[in-house]
């Protein structure tokens, strides 16, 4: 607490916090998963390839989605829980260039059930490391998630 009475922005937790964390990886092999972005649902609505590409002109759609017979995203639905952190799936992007044909990224899908901002450091491998550290667990692990069809190696940035 500050003096004021206000909690410190470290110890809130929010009603609803979800969090999107977005890594380079190298793309090893296409992998299994169902092709197309991660799909969201709300009522009776649902957010799939088909329904995302109306909101862009086609040749940004085909960039972001791929084409028939040439797909550009996976997804993956998960349902891991670790100490507050819940992982709801993942998501790669083919992200390739001709100087870095196995450029990729992966999406991971989280709600939080914990004060976000130590999460969010610990994520980001800022700060002091809490003895319940969430970067340590399944959810945000990706060597130990990403191991088949991708490396959590970084990719070479190009000068």
């Amino acid at each position: 607490m500050t003096t004021y009475g206000v909690p410190l922005l470290q110890d809130v937790t929010g009603a609803r916090q979800e969090l999107t964390v977005v890594l380079p990886v190298r793309l090893l092999r296409v992998p299994d998963w169902p092709e197309g972005p991660f799909p969201f649902e709300l009522g009776s609505r649902r957010t799939d390839a088909q329904t995302r590409s109306t909101y862009f002109a086609p040749a940004s759609a085909r960039a972001l989605y791929g084409a028939p017979g040439r797909p550009r995203r996976w997804h993956l639905p998960l349902d891991v829980k670790n100490d507050g952190l819940h992982l709801l799936g993942m998501e790669l992007l083919r992200a390739a260039t001709a100087r870095n044909p196995e450029h990729a990224l992966v999406v991971l899908y989280l709600s939080v059930e914990r004060p976000l901002l130590p999460t969010l450091r610990a994520l980001a491998g800022r700060g002091r490391t809490p003895p319940t550290n969430p970067s340590s667990g399944p959810s945000t692990r990706p060597r130990s998630l990403l191991a088949s069809p991708m490396s959590a190696t970084p990719t070479s940035r190009s000068p």
